[in-house]
């Protein structure tokens, strides 16, 4: 059903921006949509818990987190993932 897809969409958006956030190094257990924009100095666009809203807000925090991993030099796939199992110092 539409409904079905749209939530689906809406899950995988949020947590491809989550993934690429903790890339980043913002810890996954403490990420919040609404927190991260804001942090990335972001206004979210849309209305929260809803398909389209969700979708928007987490594919605007996932262009600014990769042009923030592109600009440390971590602008691959690859180059993220190792980022992110390096251990911290």
């Amino acid at each position: 059903s539409g409904a079905r897809l749209e939530q689906h969409a809406r899950s995988l958006a949020t947590s491809q921006a989550v993934n690429l956030a903790a890339a980043a190094g913002y810890p996954p257990e403490h990420l919040d949509l609404i927190e991260m924009l804001a942090r990335l100095g972001i206004e979210p666009k849309g209305r929260r818990h809803s398909a389209a809203g969700d979708a928007r807000m987490a594919a605007d925090l996932f262009v600014a987190l990769a042009h923030r991993l592109i600009g440390q030099g971590r602008g691959t796939y690859g180059g993220a993932v190792a980022a992110h199992r390096a251990p911290r110092t």
